[in-house]
């Protein structure tokens, strides 16, 4: 593996995807998670990767890695190119399983091990882990990667963000050392580790409310129920529940992106305390967010 190139993103249908081991590693070592394609454990490498609009963002902001698109060295249309590439790629992982699959067979048939339907499916399913990464080398012979230019990047991350705020948390947390990941589970935005999430349980669970005007938490547009429900899961998890407002300055991706067009303030609950309706801003206290590296190691290296 070639050290010094560059970390490479795909956007291909309409997604930002990373092939290559050289790729998914690169971006884990700068603590940048994506989800596995075909695999169902976080940390596998051995397969493709989607990349979340919030972690594109951040690649983007830092500059970590080199954009490409795939486009047609023919007449086709990109609609075209797509649907084409798409097809062309589950053919390929179909034909590489089916082969995985009789040599598996073949194997273990030697052996005399009977095949039961729930081993067949264990087949298929380690067969998608262990997916070529160089797959979209093979498919691309009708194909040229065209490098994408910063601003054609940052407009394509524009076009398909919902939500501007939720990029700016993810890349503030991102800055301060921790890894982020999705804090859906936990009823929230997202959860921030302190290290490698196969080494460490989440430190900080995450929730956006609205501000107002002056940055503070907006009260009158807060869900009691929905954040009471909120501190009870992720006590009862032994996580630190995080409230963050973010106070826009601009609405243009291109300028949170280069800019720091934006206030933002973390806020948590004192005493572990609960919402109601004579709750007021002075229940919550700032804090600023930084990764214990001491905490909750679940496995060693």
């Amino acid at each position: 593996m070639d050290s010094e190139r560059p970390i490479t993103v795909h956007f291909v249908n309409g997604s930002f995807v990373v092939f290559g081991t050289h790729d998914a590693r690169g971006l884990r070592q700068q603590r940048i998670l994506s989800q596995p394609i075909g695999a169902t454990t976080s940390h596998a490498v051995q397969c493709p990767y989607y990349l979340s609009l919030f972690a594109a963002f951040t690649i983007v902001r830092l500059d970590l890695a080199l954009f490409k698109v795939l486009e047609s060295s023919g007449e086709r249309s990109i609609e075209k190119n797509k649907e084409v590439f798409g097809a062309r790629l589950a053919e390929t992982l179909d034909r590489e399983r089916l082969l995985f699959r009789e040599k598996r067979i073949a194997e273990l048939s030697k052996r005399n091990l009977a095949f039961t339907e729930e081993m067949m499916k264990s087949l298929d399913e380690a067969k998608l882990k262990l997916t070529l990464l160089t797959v979209p080398d093979k498919l691309c012979s009708s194909f040229n990667e065209r490098v994408l230019t910063r601003q054609e990047v940052v407009s394509l991350i524009g076009d398909k963000l919902v939500s501007f705020p939720k990029a700016i948390v993810y890349a503030d947390m991102h800055s301060r050392g921790f890894y982020i990941s999705s804090g859906m589970k936990f009823g929230g935005d997202f959860l921030a580790y302190a290290g490698d999430p196969v080494l460490y349980h989440a430190q900080f669970a995450l929730k956006l409310l609205e501000p107002t005007s002056g940055g503070r938490i907006d009260l009158t547009k807060v869900d009691y129920n929905d954040l009471n429900a909120f501190q009870r899961l992720t006590h009862t998890a032994n996580k630190i529940p995080l409230f963050v407002t973010v106070e826009l300055k601009c609405d243009t991706i291109h300028s949170l992106i280069d800019d720091n067009s934006y206030n933002l303030t973390y806020w948590t609950l004192k005493e572990r305390q609960y919402l109601n309706a004579d709750s007021d801003v002075s229940d919550f206290k700032l804090i600023d967010p930084n990764p214990r590296h001491t905490c909750k190691i679940i496995r060693t290296a």
